[in-house]
């Protein structure tokens, strides 16, 4: 994921809420989100060069997500990210035992930032071995660090919170509003753009929600649910490396309680 905002324990009955943007290469093999043939119980999206994912749910009402890191100086090398979070979706756990496992051997991968759920428990964790529980409230991630407040996640934090608010002023949960926020094509001006050390031009095109470039873009938005009562709600929009989308996978999934 290059885009993710979230919010733990947004409102009665409803234990998370998140939506995100998955930006990567065009010519990276991918699987959308199903249930993974060798383990059922995951319900994810899958990197075929790799073997990881990049956001995901599984029994006992976990979410697993993780980004990458763009920053001067951020660690390159080593193994796949997407291991992190496919490993804590398969073996499950608690999600700040998982958290103090890879801190441990943080190390040993390129820059992350990586969340991992079950139910209304969340733990942030990144390759500085740096782990954070998270109470309730909202919070956002792009390639800087949790809650670094870059233009796109503040616009989609922004949006998010107001569709809470909406929700808990007696509205039914409206996801629309969120698959807009993640289309959004426009750029932060450039006194707002974050200095992560590539060239302005590439910063501007990576400085919208939603990146369009026929070689590097997003992929993929998705918006996920959990419930209290261990259902889920799941849907993830693709798009081809002209922008336009291609296909949607929307399941209403039983994970079951923590």
């Amino acid at each position: 994921m290059c885009l993710v905002a979230f919010a733990v324990g947004p409102a009665p009955g409803i234990a998370l809420v998140l939506a995100g943007n998955r930006d990567e290469l065009f010519a990276r093999a991918t699987r959308p989100a199903h249930a993974w043939t060798e383990a059922e119980h995951v319900f994810a999206g899958r990197d075929l060069e790799k073997g990881g994912t990049w956001l995901g749910v599984s029994s006992g009402s976990r979410l697993a997500t993780i980004t990458n890191v763009r920053a001067p100086g951020a660690r390159r090398e080593g193994r796949s990210r997407g291991v992190i979070a496919a490993d804590y979706l398969v073996h499950g756990g608690a999600p700040d035992a998982y958290a103090a496992s890879i801190a441990r051997e943080a190390g040993a991968y390129p820059a992350f930032n990586a969340l991992f759920v079950r139910g209304r428990e969340a733990v942030y964790a990144n390759e500085a071995g740096e782990t954070r529980t998270l109470g309730p409230g909202t919070y956002v991630v792009s390639n800087a660090r949790l809650d670094d407040p870059w233009p796109k996640t503040e616009r989609l934090r922004g949006v998010l919170d107001r569709a809470m608010g909406a929700h808990a002023g007696g509205e039914a949960l409206a996801l629309a509003p969120l698959f807009e926020a993640l289309a959004d094509r426009t750029p932060a001006p450039d006194d707002a753009l974050p200095s992560t050390g590539v060239p302005l031009e590439l910063e501007r095109l990576l400085s919208s929600p939603f990146v369009r470039d026929e070689v590097y873009g997003t992929r993929a938005s998705t918006v996920v649910v959990l419930f209290d009562d261990g259902r889920a709600a799941f849907e993830e929009r693709t798009f081809d490396a002209a922008g336009e989308h291609v296909g949607t996978i929307s399941r209403a999934l039983v994970l079951g309680t923590p």
